[in-house]
Formats: structure tokens, sequence, C-alpha cells
């Protein structure tokens, strides 16, 4: 999820979708309009480990920062 929605819905989310078997990672970006065109984005990514080092590769698409800060919110 890269929506500027409340950490608190983001683990609401993440709870939900683990319910269903759905793995979800909440990953706000920062860089703007100018670092998303030339794919250098800033993303700090909550969730689970696992999910981060699955979804790493498709991250790195978009961005060139990315950290795992931690779990959901």
């Amino acid at each position: 999820d890269m929506s500027s929605i409340t950490p608190q819905t983001s683990v609401d989310l993440a709870k939900n979708a683990a319910e269903k078997g759905i793995r979800v990672l909440d990953a706000p970006v920062s860089g703007g309009e100018a670092g998303a065109i030339e794919a250098v984005l800033s993303i700090m990514v909550g969730g689970e480990q696992a999910d981060f080092d699955a979804a790493k590769p498709l991250l790195e698409a978009l961005g060139k920062t990315i950290v795992l800060c931690g779990p959901h919110g």
C-alpha cells in the first residue's frame, strides 16, 4: 500500500488481509514527481521481513533507497 492512509489503517488493512491469506506491505514514498519519473524515490516500508524481501525487486523499479522500517503502521 503506497497511499496516504493513517498508520492504524495500515495495521488494520494488514490484519484483515492476513486473515484472507493476503500479504501486505505499507510503503509510503518520498521524492515527489521528479523522483517518481526518474525512479529514485525513497520508500519506507512497514511489514514482515519475508514479504519485504519478496517485494524488494518490484520496489527497486520505483526507488533507489528502500528501507524496512519495522512492522505495519
